[in-house]
């Protein structure tokens, strides 16, 4: 058996992003764009309710509040796990490459 000769053309790390990275990660930070404007709207939510409640007490129940709470804990959470992601493959490119220009 004869190895082939074969030369490498370009190193990993002086190549630009994969093509699909880069529309992968507009959509994934586009879609955290939604969910934040998402955040803010139950935030006004949960504040107005708080405002009520100090405000009258009787105005509305405190279950009211807590549903939006509630609601802001759930898509938080998901909102966050996304964002980590986001983050953590960042911060691995750049290790990635802050490796590749010293070594």
């Amino acid at each position: 058996m004869e190895a082939k000769n074969f030369a490498i053309r370009k190193s990993p790390c002086n190549s630009p992003l994969p093509e699909l990275e880069v529309p992968m990660i507009n959509t994934m930070v586009a879609c955290l764009g939604v969910e934040h404007r998402k955040l803010n709207g139950l935030d006004m939510r949960l504040a107005l309710a708080a405002s009520r409640l100090a405000d009258d007490p009787g105005a509305i129940t405190a279950s009211q509040a807590l549903e939006v709470w509630e609601e802001i804990r759930q898509d938080l959470w998901s909102h966050l796990q996304i964002e980590d992601e986001l983050v953590s493959w960042v911060r691995r490119v750049m290790r990635f490459r802050a490796h590749c220009s010293t070594g």
